[in-house]
């Protein structure tokens, strides 16, 4: 192995995250320790316009670890319909998320979403010991090829590495310090603040279930439940159970058009979701059934509600044209409410991802997102 190569890469990646957001001594010195590599045999990248993807093997060159190295996410898995299954996440996405944990050395840490054991490897780092750790994931295979790499870097040895479904978390080892859930989830299970300790902070990405981006909430057991807040922005993949090969909801391409016209960017701008992560969160916590696909050679933008897919929208970026399909009533529903939701964005101010509070109710885990616009006023999104 080119000891030399990939620690001059690992040294590099941890600067081009410190040069973005602060680190904490002991995050660094985490990011510094623990190796990204062994953790990946193998990535996949997609093929534009298709539901492909092409496989790269590991190779111990000075190319592999550059790219392996870089701030990026790196797809590992994928299913049959071209779907990403599991990935090694954004590393500095990875290290904010740490930050906010705030683990300390002898703390009880539950991981869901063991993916590549990558993160399990930084957190054993920063509890000072393995057996500190319990992480787990739906996919057995994932996991065991998790196991290997983890023992491969020195971190598995008293780790508990189980297989299950990660939102009834790991009772077995509960009480935990800190949660920290590496997938994203709609909502924040019941067994998650359970299995906490009075005091203890979970650190999840709460995302709807097909939006394209969520947000970061760090959130602390009190007496009446948990309370927090989003901290910022992040974009993972959902927290996989039994169902989840079974969420593939088709819509007719063939159906007819009601009616076309101009597309007014005052009403409702098509940039706006691509460019602010801002506007479209708060968009899919309004809508959180919109799901969006692109025909790139059309230049198309597709627009429909999983609870009524008989219906949609198409943005053509080419003619400017707002077109809408299938049944008149949920093709008019989902511009309605594009260009209402819009409106109501302006009018709290365009409010930032970071000022969405948390509160979940320890008896029956009722749980609330509120938006605090610049003026002061609450808007609640129902959860």
């Amino acid at each position: 192995m080119d000891t030399i190569t990939f620690r001059e890469h690992q040294q590099r990646l941890v600067s081009n995250i410190q040069a973005i957001q602060d680190l904490s001594p002991s995050v660094a010195e985490a990011f510094l320790t623990v190796p990204r590599h062994p953790f990946l045999s193998h990535y996949y990248v997609h093929r534009a316009g298709t539901r492909e993807w092409t496989r790269y093997e590991r190779k111990e060159s000075r190319e592999w670890y550059e790219h392996i190295y870089k701030d990026q996410p790196l797809v590992t898995r994928v299913d049959e319909y071209g779907r990403t299954l599991s990935s090694s996440s954004q590393p500095s996405v990875m290290a904010r998320m740490l930050d906010v944990l705030d683990v300390q050395a002898g703390m009880k840490v539950l991981e869901v979403g063991t993916g590549t054991g990558y993160n399990a490897a930084l957190l054993a780092q920063l509890t000072k010991d393995p057996r500190f750790i319990t992480t787990i994931d739906i996919d057995s295979t994932a996991l065991e090829e998790a196991r290997q790499a983890l023992k491969e870097v020195g971190n598995e040895d008293g780790m508990t590495i189980a297989t299950g479904d990660g939102s009834a978390g790991y009772h077995q080892n509960a009480p935990y310090d800190r949660i920290v859930v590496t997938a994203s989830s709609p909502h924040v299970p019941l067994a998650w603040m359970q299995q906490l300790k009075p005091q203890g902070i979970l650190v999840c990405v709460l995302q709807p279930r097909y939006a394209p981006l969520g947000g970061i909430l760090k959130a602390q057991k009190q007496e009446e439940g948990l309370k927090g807040q989003i901290v910022g922005p992040a974009s993972f993949m959902v927290l996989r159970d039994e169902h989840y090969a079974k969420r593939n909801i088709q819509i007719d391409m063939r159906a007819s058009c009601i009616t076309s016209f101009p597309h007014s960017p005052s009403l409702f701008p098509l940039n706006l979701l691509r460019e602010n992560h801002h506007f479209s969160f708060f968009l899919y916590k309004r809508i959180p059934d919109l799901h969006t696909f692109q025909r790139p050679k059309e230049q198309e933008m597709i627009f429909y509600q999983y609870s009524s897919p008989q219906g949609y929208l198409v943005f053509n970026q080419r003619t400017h044209q707002v077109s809408l399909y299938g049944i008149r009533s949920c093709a008019y529903s989902i511009w309605n409410q594009l260009v209402s939701t819009y409106s109501l964005w302006l009018h709290c101010g365009t409010p930032s991802i970071t000022q969405y509070h948390f509160e979940m109710e320890m008896v029956d885990g009722k749980q609330y997102l509120s938006l605090i616009t610049s003026s002061g006023n609450i808007w609640p999104f129902e959860e």
